[in-house]
């Protein structure tokens, strides 16, 4: 059977930068799931130049029938890599904001 890939609804992504440049940065995220199954969350990340794109998302099988409930999701994501000195845009799922580092 195959699966979808169910996107996290997110609503808060708080950043942390940690040391001078080169500086690694977490990302406190809180959202929610969309349904009431129970699937491991998988993280994808890509960075291109000063934009990094990360998806959270659970792979749910295309034929289980999920009960209709949101179910909070919170988690903390090291971003992978150091940052140097600038503006970079962080972008989960649909949230995006910017942050000098």
């Amino acid at each position: 059977s195959e699966n979808d890939k169910v996107l996290t609804n997110i609503m808060r992504v708080d950043v942390t930068v940690t040391g001078a440049a080169p500086a690694k940065i977490s990302l406190d995220v809180a959202g929610e799931h969309p349904d009431g199954c129970d699937y491991p969350v998988l993280l994808e990340q890509r960075r291109q130049g000063n934009r990094i794109d990360i998806e959270v998302y659970r792979e749910v099988p295309m034929d289980v029938i999920c009960p209709m409930i949101l179910r909070p999701y919170s988690g903390t994501i090291d971003v992978d890599g150091t940052l140097e000195s600038g503006e970079y845009t962080i972008t989960v799922n649909s949230h995006s904001q910017t942050i000098d580092v």
